[in-house]
């Protein structure tokens, strides 16, 4: 962990604007000096602090890989198209269908449920012990992703994600 990671609800043109991008240090400014600017902590700009490693883990059959998991739950973090992934820095992107899809199933998900997914992430690869603090903590962050997906939603906004 470590890294802090966002998500952002997108415009189309904001998305267009993003894929056209050649440079990817452009791409990178563009997003922390535009878009976390003007949507961080506002109605389309939400942290996960460092709980979005565990929240991918919960959704990705206990691993932290794009790939593993069922969709769309799987999509909540990671996954997406792919915009930048160095070891720096990471961002992803969901469609307005994914973002729906993700909305309707992230809105099944109570606390009781993360906390069984929890308790399954593989210890050993995530790097530190599975206690019931960390879940809170990670619980803290994952509950506003839920108003904030079924948002994005309504609003036919792609997700940005950002770490």
């Amino acid at each position: 962990m470590g890294c802090r990671g966002a998500l952002f609800a997108i415009t189309a043109k904001e998305v267009v604007k993003l894929r056209a991008f050649e440079d990817p240090e452009e791409l990178i400014t563009h997003i922390t000096d535009v878009i976390e600017e003007r949507d961080l902590g506002g109605k389309w700009g939400i942290e996960t602090d460092e709980a979005w490693d565990a929240i991918q883990r919960c959704f990705g059959a206990g691993l932290m890989d794009w790939q593993t998991g069922e969709y769309p739950l799987n999509q909540v973090i990671l996954a997406g198209e792919p915009l930048y992934y160095e070891g720096d820095y990471v961002v992803s992107l969901k469609t307005p269908e994914q973002v729906a899809d993700i909305a309707a199933a992230i809105a099944t998900i109570t606390r009781e449920k993360l906390h069984e997914l929890y308790f399954k992430i593989n210890a050993k690869k995530y790097g530190q012990k599975l206690t019931e603090d960390d879940f809170d903590f990670t619980w803290t962050w994952f509950e506003p992703l839920i108003p904030f997906y079924h948002q994005a939603a309504k609003a036919k906004r792609s997700v940005l994600f950002t770490v």
